[in-house]
């Protein structure tokens, strides 16, 4: 047993530091999970050379960014950054499944509280590997809001890799931009083997 009046506080010092970091784990866990400033990019399903590809993109709204207690008036995705890139040449007004903005950053994934569901227009930009999206509308993003981007029938590249792809909301004007990685990765399809027992006489 240890003296009187050594070791006891740094344990219960470390107990305490352990207890808080799993309960901000916890907090940040049941919130969005993403931290300020950080874009995450969600493609589905995620194997090169996908052709009816969704990506779901996640931004989260820094109080400095120009866009806090701005008009949400436009978005570009942008996967031109790196290779191996990702065509967006046939995303059209039917293909955004979402674009909306989830009001303090507090639900799960690409959930929203305000969906602007007025697409003005929606335009390809550098040869297919990027798409810019009008939104029509009356939306304003606060500082804490994420901004969700949901796009259907993306073209994954012929390669696997990790590429980046940047978001940048209003681009017109006071517009702030971030960059996050994408995952395209190369899944091994399952075989399953019948049972092959046999039911007859054993051969000796």
């Amino acid at each position: 047993m240890w003296p009187q009046g050594l070791f006891p506080a740094p344990v219960t010092t470390r107990l305490a530091v352990a207890l808080v970091a799993v309960a901000v784990a916890g907090a940040f866990a049941l919130s969005g999970g993403l931290a300020a400033g950080e874009l995450s990019v969600d493609p589905t399903p995620s194997g090169p050379n996908e052709a009816e590809s969704t990506h779901a993109l996640r931004m989260t709204v820094e109080s400095g960014d120009a866009v806090a207690g701005a008009a949400f008036e436009d978005v570009l995705v942008d996967y031109s950054l790196a290779q191996p890139t990702a065509d967006v040449s046939n995303v059209g007004v039917n293909d955004i499944e979402r674009i909306g903005i989830d009001r303090g950053d507090d639900d799960r994934g690409t959930r929203v509280d305000v969906t602007a569901d007025e697409i003005g227009s929606v335009s390809g930009q550098k040869d297919g590997a990027a798409v810019r999206v009008d939104i029509g509308g009356n939306y304003t993003i606060e500082a804490g809001d994420e901004v969700i981007v949901v796009l259907q029938t993306v073209q994954n590249p012929q390669n696997a890799g990790t590429s980046e792809v940047e978001l940048t909301v209003n681009t017109q004007g006071g517009a702030t931009s971030a960059t996050g990685p994408v995952i395209y990765e190369q899944h091994d399809a399952a075989v399953t083997f019948p049972d092959q027992t046999s039911g007859g006489e054993t051969v000796t």
